[in-house]
């Protein structure tokens, strides 16, 4: 039995659709249980809003500097070239190491991966709840902070860690199931 190619072409986005609401479940499991947070229901190529926020994992604003939330050891030869965000630590579980594309009022739509999180304990004691307080700020319940060594090198933001800290939009593209790849390649220990 020979299948028309209409018929492969059908079944082809039959499969792409499966596997985006896998990867939305996948990307929203865990998230339902924590209080006061109710993600939209939308599809996960959508955008969604969120507030973007920056840090710097290279300086010693950073109370685990050169460490990311699994991993040790990262340098200025991985943050030169892989675009990295984290999010609060209560997402981390749901959210790790995937994939998502950022819209920031003009400049270009751009990729980030989740490979850190955000946890209150690392906050400055002049704001104890940083990154409670941030997630919340744009009343969306979600947070990227982004790396700003990338901010820097795709927007040309200096000093994001001190300066950014406004809404966004984002949307899931990938489920970074290659981290461990990357992670070798930059020889993080983890």
């Amino acid at each position: 039995m020979k299948l028309s190619r209409r018929t492969l072409l059908v079944g082809a986005v039959a499969a792409a659709i499966v596997v985006g609401v896998a990867l939305l479940l996948a990307a929203t499991r865990g998230c339902r249980e924590r209080e006061g947070f109710r993600p939209k229901p939308v599809a996960w190529w959508q955008w969604q809003r969120c507030t973007l926020s920056s840090y710097n994992v290279l300086t010693d604003d950073n109370t685990r500097s050169g460490d990311v939330a699994e991993f040790t050891g990262v340098g200025r030869s991985m943050v030169n070239v892989v675009n990295m965000a984290a999010v609060h630590s209560g997402d981390w579980p749901s959210w790790k190491y995937k994939w998502v594309e950022v819209k920031y009022k003009s400049y270009p739509v751009v990729r980030f991966q989740i490979w850190d999180l955000c946890a209150d304990r690392d906050c400055e004691s002049d704001d104890r709840n940083c990154c409670t307080n941030n997630r919340e700020m744009n009343g969306n319940g979600f947070l990227l902070d982004l790396e700003a060594n990338a901010v820097r090198r795709v927007w040309g933001i200096r000093n994001s860690e001190d300066n950014l800290l406004d809404s966004a939009m984002f949307r899931l593209v990938g489920s970074g199931s290659e981290y461990k790849a990357t992670a070798k390649r930059f020889g993080l220990r983890g």
